[in-house]
Formats: structure tokens, sequence, C-alpha cells
């Protein structure tokens, strides 16, 4: 996969398609790395309501605990 820019525009595609398609239209190689997608922000957008994606968001922001009800002086500590 080729990384492919043309103006502000960035694009991905195979050699292939940028040899036939893309080259002979302007597009030029591009030599910086685009970074991959953050899965978080995928997530968001494939989440239908405000209100999901800001549950979702807190769900992702929390730490487990160790569950612990202090039944038994030997598990504390």
């Amino acid at each position: 996969m080729l990384n492919i820019i043309k103006g502000g525009l960035r694009q991905q595609v195979t050699e292939a398609a940028y040899k036939k398609l893309y080259e002979p239209h302007g597009w030029n190689i591009d030599g910086q790395e685009v970074p991959p997608p953050d899965p978080v922000q995928e997530t968001v957008k494939s989440l239908p309501t405000q209100t999901q994606v800001k549950n979702y968001i807190d769900m992702t922001r929390r730490q487990p605990k160790k569950f612990d009800d202090k039944l038994f002086y030997s598990d504390s500590g």
C-alpha cells in the first residue's frame, strides 16, 4: 500500500492502482507515514447516540479494581 498526496488530499492505494489511475492525474507518493486510525475514535464513530458515546468513553477510562469485601483478614493487606 502506498500513501499518495495531491494538494491537501491524502489517500492509501495499492501500487498497481497508483500506476494506472493516480499517477497520470498528478498524484505523488507521500513520504510521510500516515498514523493508523485510533480504535477508540473508530468505535465512537460507529455508535448511534450521544449517550452511548459518553458511556463508552467513561467505560474506557475506568480501571479494574480487585474485589475486597474484607471478610477475611488474610485477604486484605
